[in-house]
């Protein structure tokens, strides 16, 4: 609670963090509109949902990049579902709504591919330009640093390595 002294006198604010992000309410808004009752029904409008995700989110990226990364895509769409339903991604996400997951998804994907795991010295022009749209991309998606929560990881390992070690930016 805070105290503010204006104009009005003295007055009692309360202050809240949002813990529960607003995509998870979003989904359960949209399990209603579909009357989807069963988790197998709810599964399957996730991994629809997460492929026209994807498929917005991959305009752009090489071919063979994105066949990379769809060719499992199966099995990480079941594991982004798993971690959604335990809220891993109201933590991690800025908003928690499903192109935020597909954008952590694909764009981790994407920089630990194309620097090979952080392994490269040197990245050629191309690489850089794709490099730095995943880091757009994925700056928009991590939520910012709380501090009620452990430092973001996702943001460390990935958008503040990639920044310091191949001298890019977020602009």
């Amino acid at each position: 609670k805070l105290q503010v002294n204006s104009y009005l006198g003295i007055t009692e604010h309360t202050e809240q963090i949002e813990y529960y992000p607003r995509g998870y309410l979003a989904w359960a808004q949209t399990l209603i509109k579909h009357k989807i009752e069963s988790s197998s029904q709810a599964f399957m409008h996730f991994g629809n949902q997460y492929q026209q995700a994807l498929t917005r989110l991959v305009q752009g990226l090489p071919d063979a990049l994105i066949a990379s990364f769809t060719e499992d895509l199966e099995e990480s769409i079941q594991t982004s579902w798993q971690y959604f339903l335990v809220g891993k991604y109201g933590a991690i996400c800025l908003t928690g709504k499903l192109e935020e997951i597909v954008a952590i998804d694909l764009f981790k994907y994407v920089i630990s591919f194309l620097t090979e795991d952080f392994s490269l010295d040197i990245l050629d022009e191309e690489s850089r330009k794709i490099l730095h749209l995943a880091l757009k991309q994925l700056n928009c998606s991590v939520a910012l640093d709380n501090p009620m929560l452990p430092k973001q990881l996702i943001r460390q390992r990935y958008i503040e390595r990639l920044i310091k070690q191949y001298d890019l930016s977020v602009k």
